[in-house]
């Protein structure tokens, strides 16, 4: 996935106002693993991807080809 828009990642879920620690537990990984995908240090499984995608009300789309989140 390398047109991922990982800063997206970071900005929806600061948007919401969700913490890591809130989001890592709802999608069930760590929170130093949340943290790593939004950094880019390690790829997003594609299950987890559509975890995120919902709880953050986006498609996998607008994460994958968006330049930026409205």
């Amino acid at each position: 996935m390398e047109h991922l828009n990982l800063f997206w990642l970071q900005h929806a879920r600061k948007k919401r106002k969700f913490t890591v620690k809130f989001v890592s537990r709802i999608i069930g990984i760590t929170a130093s693993t949340l943290c790593h995908w939004e950094t880019g240090k390690t790829p997003i499984p594609a299950e987890k991807l559509l975890q995120l995608c919902h709880l953050y009300g986006c498609s996998v789309n607008d994460l994958i080809y968006k330049e930026t989140l409205k």
